[in-house]
């Protein structure tokens, strides 16, 4: 990435990885009732994320290979998210069900 976008755009892409970072340590030590809010927040910055990648992509700051690099490790993290969510999802609507 050339220099004068790396303090842009390349910042920007690097804010949202570390933010997201923060949110998934936060949601592992957090109680079962807060941790669905905070995987939809961290589901939002994957989204981000693809968003300013393919951006970069269109621009041609990044090569195609690092584009498709990167965007497969960024679906996989969105898979990995979002099968979290829907298992703290089912856990927290079972419990619910056995208190009935």
């Amino acid at each position: 990435m050339p220099k004068c976008e790396r303090f842009g755009l390349g910042h920007k892409i690097d804010s949202l990885f570390i933010d997201l970072l923060d949110i998934a340590q936060k949601t592992s030590f957090s109680p079962l009732n807060k941790k669905v809010h905070l995987l939809e927040d961290a589901l939002s910055y994957i989204d981000s994320l693809r968003f300013f990648i393919q951006y970069c992509w269109e621009l041609k700051l990044i090569p195609n290979n690092q584009f498709v690099q990167i965007g497969k490790e960024i679906e996989n993290i969105g898979r990995m998210t979002g099968g979290w969510r829907k298992k703290i999802i089912s856990k927290t609507s079972a419990e619910a069900e056995e208190k009935k």
